[in-house]
This record gives C-alpha cells, sequence and structure tokens, in this order.
C-alpha cells in the first residue's frame, strides 16, 4: 500500500476551517453533513446530525471521520462526494443489520477470529459497553474485535460475558495478533539524525502491533528493546510507526514523528491517534499534543531524563 501518496489540493488555508475536521473548510463541512443527512434520509432513516457524527431514533451513533477523510482525499474532487457518502451509509446501515452474533458462533470458532484492537475513543463512541477497553493512554484504548472477512467488528462487552473470561480471551487475542503477518516495513531516515521504522499492511490489525512492541522490534530489528523502551505512533488503522531510543537520534526522530503522526492521522482513514507515546515495558506516555498553538512536544521528568542521557551518548 502507498504511505506517503499525494493527497488532492486543499481548499487555501485562509478560508475558515470547519470546527471538527481541520482538513475541511468550513463550506465543506457544511456541504459534507447535509449529504450525509440527506443520503439517511432516502433511506428511510432519520438522522441528527452532529460536528463529528450522527444518531438515529434507535440511539445508533455513526461517525463522520472516515467518511470526511475519503472525500477530502478523493481525486475526483466534490464531484465524486455524493457518490462516496451514498455508498459509506450503505455500508454503515449493512453492518447494522449484518454484525456477526458471537453468541450462534462456536465458540472455538470466535477465539480463533479474536483479536486486540488499538482504537481511539471516537472509534468506540458508536453504541454498546466498550468500559472493558484497557485504557493505554488518555483517548487511546485495546478493545477486543472479530476479524471477519469483510470487516473487523469491534466487541462490546455484551459480546463477550458468554465467551470466556476476560483475561483469557485478552491472552488468546494477543497469541492471534502474533501469526498476523508483517506485510511491509519500511525505515525512515534523514541526514538530521532522524530514523524511525514504518509497519503498515492492507490488515485493519496492523496498528495492533504497537501492543507487542517490544516483539515486534525484535522481530524486525534482530535485537530486544533497551530498558529505555521506543517511541511509537499509530495515526491510522493500517500503520504503526516506531523509534528505538538508543541514542542521540531520539530528538530528530521525536521531532519528525510527530509531524509524521499528526499528517497520517488527518489524512487517512480508519484515524486512531495523531499523537507520538513512549513505550516502555508496555506502558504508554504520550509526548506530543496539539492545541490552539499547533503541534507541540511536551514530556515529563522521567523522559525529560532520558532525552539527557540519550544528548549524552
Amino acid at each position: 500500500m502507498g504511505l506517503f501518496r499525494h493527497v488532492p489540493q486543499r481548499d487555501s488555508a485562509v478560508l475558515p476551517r470547519d470546527a471538527e475536521f481541520e482538513f475541511l473548510s468550513e463550506g465543506e463541512g457544511s456541504r459534507l453533513r447535509e449529504t450525509v443527512y440527506r443520503a439517511f434520509a432516502e433511506r428511510g432513516f432519520e438522522v441528527t446530525v452532529f460536528g463529528t457524527h450522527v444518531t438515529d431514533d434507535s440511539g445508533n451513533e455513526f461517525g463522520l471521520y472516515n467518511i470526511a477523510a475519503a472525500c477530502h482525499n478523493a481525486a475526483e474532487g466534490p464531484e465524486i462526494w455524493p457518490a462516496l457518502i451514498e455508498r459509506h451509509v450503505d455500508l454503515v446501515l449493512h453492518s447494522i443489520d449484518g454484525a456477526t452474533d458471537t453468541s450462534a458462533m462456536p465458540t472455538a470458532e470466535v477465539w480463533s477470529l479474536l483479536y486486540p484492537k488499538v482504537a481511539g475513543e471516537h472509534q468506540l463512541a458508536t453504541g454498546g459497553d466498550y468500559g472493558y477497553a484497557a485504557e493505554l493512554a488518555p483517548g487511546l484504548h485495546a478493545a477486543l474485535a472479530l476479524d471477519l472477512p469483510d470487516s473487523v467488528q469491534t466487541l462490546p462487552w455484551q459480546s463477550l460475558t458468554d465467551l470466556g473470561d476476560l483475561d483469557q480471551l485478552r491472552a488468546r487475542a494477543m497469541d492471534n495478533l502474533r501469526e498476523l503477518p508483517i506485510e511491509q516495513h519500511d525505515v525512515i531516515e534523514d541526514e538530521d539524525g532522524t530514523r524511525f521504522d514504518v509497519v503498515a499492511g492492507d490488515s485493519y490489525l496492523t496498528a495492533s502491533w504497537a501492543l507487542l512492541l517490544d516483539e515486534l522490534v525484535a522481530k524486525l530489528v534482530g535485537a530486544p528493546l533497551g530498558d529505555d523502551g521506543a517511541l511509537v505512533a499509530v495515526p491510522f488503522r493500517h500503520l504503526v510507526a516506531f523509534h528505538v531510543i538508543e541514542g542521540p537520534q531520539l530528538i530528530p526522530s521525536l521531532n519528525a514523528m510527530a509531524g509524521f503522526a499528526a499528517a497520517e492521522y488527518a489524512d487517512q482513514p480508519g484515524a486512531i491517534s495523531p499523537y507520538v507515546f513512549w513505550w516502555r515495558r508496555g506502558r504508554w506516555t504520550q509526548l506530543t499534543r496539539i492545541d490552539d498553538e499547533g503541534l507541540a512536544i511536551v514530556v515529563d521528568e522521567e523522559f525529560h531524563e532520558v532525552l539527557e542521557r540519550m544528548v549524552g551518548h
């Protein structure tokens, strides 16, 4: 899959931006929501439109980020938006009717399809109880999902209660993840010392490799992670990026990964998180943030000590 493809020309940056999706102009955002509303109405669904999602009378909630990103990236321009939105709404409505009922499946089959799924908080706000999902960092969670032939279905708590102990289910999901093929591995390097690895794939669960980062690094780099761990980013579902912390390359690599993660999050469907994290022995610490002043790197005393040691290498 292409990692660094060019995206269609956006509206001029001087135009007012959409309040929720900065990659759209204010006008494009309005047109997107109006077209989504009309597509649902034409299919007999009355929805209420909010900034980031729509809801129907049954309490179902449908996020708008993926279709907003798809429209923004469409090479054909705004003319193709109605067709993209109609196809997206058809898939969304099909997913309501076609969601897999785990209670009707043999337990062994469910276990064989079970994977951990790294998900942003916005991806879990679609109805159902996902309170069981482990919090990796604020706004970032690890849920459980079924890897089906045509989709990945994130499982609410109600679907898990008859399948076994939660710890056992998580352990089985991680074992299944270990068997997930690594489809593409690239190394990004620059003369300023920047170096980080990018793993990408067509699987919707590629980003979940971040949950086994120590094993992924050992597999790809041929050496275990040191005590200082690594930088990691999961901007969207098909990609995980990491930098092994071991020397002065840390600073330029952190700067480069911060911009990379934010850009990939904004430009790709299946967005998870725009931030870079410090991964050490399975613990995640957020290192970047985006606020009114833009992209910033913010570190605590513990990571600051690591930075000072690496500069001295």
